[in-house]
C-alpha cells in the first residue's frame, strides 16, 4: 500500500493559485492595451484554462 500523500492537495491549491495569477497577468495586459501584447495574448488563448481570460484582454485591443 502506498503511504498517504499529504502534499497533493496542497500541490493542487497552489496550481490554481498559479493559474489565478496567469488570469491576472493576462487581465493586466488588456487593459495597459499595448498592440506588442498581442502575439503573447494569442497564444495564451490557446491555453484552455486562459482562454476567456485571453479572448476578453485581446478584445481591449482592438
Amino acid at each position: 500500500m502506498w503511504p498517504t500523500r499529504k502534499a497533493l492537495p496542497y500541490a493542487a491549491q497552489r496550481r490554481e493559485q498559479h493559474e489565478s495569477l496567469r488570469r491576472a497577468a493576462i487581465h493586466a495586459l488588456g487593459e495597459i492595451g499595448d498592440e506588442e501584447v498581442r502575439p503573447t495574448l494569442e497564444r495564451a488563448a490557446e491555453v484552455s484554462s486562459l482562454a476567456e481570460a485571453a479572448t476578453a484582454a485581446l478584445a481591449k485591443l482592438k
